[in-house]
């Protein structure tokens, strides 16, 4: 009995004439992604180490650190998410907040850059036009981001 050689997938390759990278993130799923500006192989590969070391930091540090989308960019993504998740009813009043209220307030906003002060402004706002109970739904819903 002959064991198989294990073929790593892991590397950099071209296809149609452009440099495309393999490997796996932080929670292990495996990633495949063109390179933009690798012009050579020693570019691609120099390019795929960043990205491995930005996977491990990740791995180390035990969160990703947050990507360059806007507010904006990740509502449809998290309403898709919410539609499975919860009753019809619910879903209904996350999707008002969300698109009435939330992205009103952050929709240009990358994730990365919205603090604390810039959610306390908000909450100070709408507690003036609706009652605690909607403002709590509203942080909370914000939260869940």
């Amino acid at each position: 009995m002959t064991k198989k050689k294990v073929q790593d997938r892991d590397g950099v390759f071209m296809r149609r004439g452009s440099y495309y990278i393999s490997f796996n993130d932080a929670q292990g799923r495996r990633k495949q992604r063109k390179l933009k500006g690798a012009h050579t192989l020693t570019q691609a590969r120099s390019l795929r180490a960043a990205e491995l070391q930005a996977v491990e930091r990740a791995r180390v540090l035990g969160y990703t650190p947050p990507g360059k989308e806007t507010f904006a960019e990740i509502i449809p993504k998290y309403l898709h998410q919410q539609k499975t998740q919860i009753t019809p009813a619910a879903y209904e009043r996350s999707r008002g907040i969300v698109e009435t209220h939330l992205k009103k307030e952050f929709g240009q906003m990358k994730l990365a850059e919205i603090r604390r002060a810039d959610v306390s402004k908000y909450l100070s706002k709408r507690s003036i036009d609706v009652a605690p109970g909607s403002v709590v739904k509203e942080l909370n819903t914000l939260k869940h981001f």
